[in-house]
């Protein structure tokens, strides 16, 4: 990511190891210029790393670690979990810096769907389009929201759990939001600013499109990704798509 073109940023190192080496406490260049850039360890809590390999919370210690370094050290700004297995468009940047409370938009290339997003209707979140929704009231990727510091410092209480699928629910939830403060971003969540990339071949998934008019930003998300080749879409055959919200799941 070119962070040249980035203003007024602050980027974290969090590592496993709890002793820093010389080599990552040396100060970091992106691009022929220097950012600032806080570095410190995190390990994982000893008892989480003897569990089962896929309900091993990863990045969580490190995340919380940086929420406490937020809460102590910042009064203002937009807190933003980008991973290193993250690519962006330099647009999410400019539209997130002016977050409010919450912003949210749609992360490309997870589950089923292809896609992980809020569902906008009249410019209101009313719901989320996620193929694992598993009882969530927030089905968004990590990678999908953005959080104003004022607003995350009016909750001291607000922490990230070490239960694997569910940090980023029980995070946003501890924050006391409702759908109507979640500001939706990237074009009403229309347009992906933000991909889930990984080195791995995977089928181009086929969606089964029964509703081609939901009244929501569902279908306009849908043929973009479809025109960018992300998934192909059917009226016959394919996985059946449906959005979660408070009143349980809509198909469509």
């Amino acid at each position: 990511m070119p962070v040249k073109q980035l203003v007024q940023h602050h980027f974290f190192q969090i590592i496993f190891n709890v002793g820093l080496t010389e080599h990552i406490r040396t100060a970091t260049k992106f691009s022929g210029r220097k950012i600032p850039l806080t570095v410190f360890a995190s390990p994982m809590p000893e008892v989480y790393r003897k569990r089962d390999k896929q309900q091993v919370p990863r990045g969580v210690a490190n995340r919380r670690a940086a929420l406490s370094w937020i809460r102590n050290n910042a009064e203002s700004g937009v807190l933003y979990f980008g991973d290193d297995d993250n690519t962006f468009d330099l647009d999410l940047f400019q539209e997130i810096r002016h977050t409010k409370k919450v912003s949210m938009f749609p992360v490309g290339l997870i589950g089923e769907f292809a896609v992980s997003a809020p569902v906008v209707k009249e410019g209101k979140v009313v719901g989320f389009f996620d193929s694992w929704p598993a009882n969530r009231r927030f089905p968004v990727d990590m990678a999908g929201f953005a959080v104003s510091i004022e607003f995350l410092k009016l909750s001291p209480g607000a922490i990230m759990p070490f239960k694997v699928g569910f940090e980023e629910d029980v995070f946003l939830k501890s924050l006391g939001i409702r759908y109507e403060d979640i500001e939706p971003l990237a074009d009403n969540c229309t347009k992906i600013l933000v991909w889930h990339t990984q080195t791995v071949n995977k089928p181009i998934p086929t969606l089964r499109i029964v509703n081609e008019d939901t009244g929501t930003s569902i279908n306009e998300l849908i043929n973009n990704i479809s025109e960018m080749g992300v998934i192909k879409s059917s009226q016959r055959k394919g996985t059946s798509l449906y959005y979660t919200n408070s009143n349980g799941r809509i198909t469509f």
